[in-house]
């Protein structure tokens, strides 16, 4: 695993610090890609951290502040026509220099590697951009007419809005949902999880609830719980799946944020990317 590592950094990226999704491993990196912290590259910047944590090796801990601060400099915006500005962390292409702001749901594990990040490490910075990523999470769930997320959304500005067509969400949000499917992910309440047990703020136990009425509201079935067509439109009906991630994770992060803060402490232990809790000996 640690060669994979090393592996990819020697591939110099057109952008410290930000990696392409895709790459022939025999060749190596494309001199231009794209990047982001969502679908095809999160697990990888969230081992950068706690695979520090399990080793206490620091070109761990120099690879993940490498990336989170390139993360600052390129991803990052301030959402344009919106009732009010909210933060975006977007897809950065290097052949057009071009930084869309669209996030997939995945995206919204940021803000608590964030979080724990700001902790572990010291970096102020980070928790601020986590707070302002956790409130545009939650609110991409508040302005569906479920309660629920979409799969992925793109906010408005210029260059992207132009010829494109999406369902535009209510309440003068300024966001489009491209992706309206609601798959049980668990990346919104574990950042709400993370962000609870650092802080201490009860609105993120508030979002929580909010998030585990709507799931029980629109989700369960006689036989389980199933995904959503469409969170703008709960006639559309269900998915008819029930993926493990809502057991291992969804339903874990949402019982963990009302339990004692003892529980499965963030002291004692990292959770990887499916939930599993591994105590480590860093405190």
């Amino acid at each position: 695993a640690e060669n994979n590592f090393k592996y990819l950094v020697s591939l110099n990226p057109k952008i410290p610090g930000l990696y392409p999704a895709y790459f022939d491993p025999k060749d190596g990196a494309p001199p231009e890609y794209m990047a982001s912290f969502g679908s095809l590259s999160d697990g990888f910047y969230e081992y950068l951290l706690k695979t520090y944590l399990l080793t206490g090796d620091v070109k761990f801990k120099d690879l993940y502040i490498s990336s989170i601060e390139a993360m600052h400099k390129h991803l990052i915006s301030h959402s344009q026509k919106s009732s009010e500005p909210h933060l975006v962390l977007g897809v950065y292409y290097t052949a057009t220099d071009t930084l869309i702001p669209k996030m997939d749901h995945l995206s919204c594990f940021a803000p608590g590697l964030l979080a724990l990040g700001a902790k572990i490490l010291n970096r102020p910075k980070d928790l601020t951009a986590a707070r302002g990523l956790m409130e545009t999470c939650v609110m991409s769930y508040r302005n569906s007419a479920t309660g629920l997320g979409a799969d992925e959304i793109a906010f408005l500005n210029a260059e992207f809005s132009n010829g494109k067509e999406f369902e535009m969400l209510p309440r003068g949000s300024g966001f489009y949902v491209i992706d309206p499917e609601y798959a049980l992910r668990p990346e919104t309440v574990e950042s709400l999880f993370i962000l609870y047990r650092i802080t201490g703020e009860g609105k993120y136990q508030e979002y929580a609830w909010e998030i585990a009425q709507a799931i029980e509201k629109h989700c369960r079935t006689k036989d389980g719980y199933s995904g959503l067509v469409n969170v703008m439109d709960v006639s559309e009906g269900l998915t008819n799946n029930m993926p493990s991630h809502f057991l291992s994770q969804t339903l874990k992060y949402l019982y963990l944020i009302f339990d004692d803060s003892e529980v499965a402490s963030l002291d004692d232990y990292i959770f990887n990317t499916e939930g599993h809790l591994i105590k480590y000996p860093i405190s």
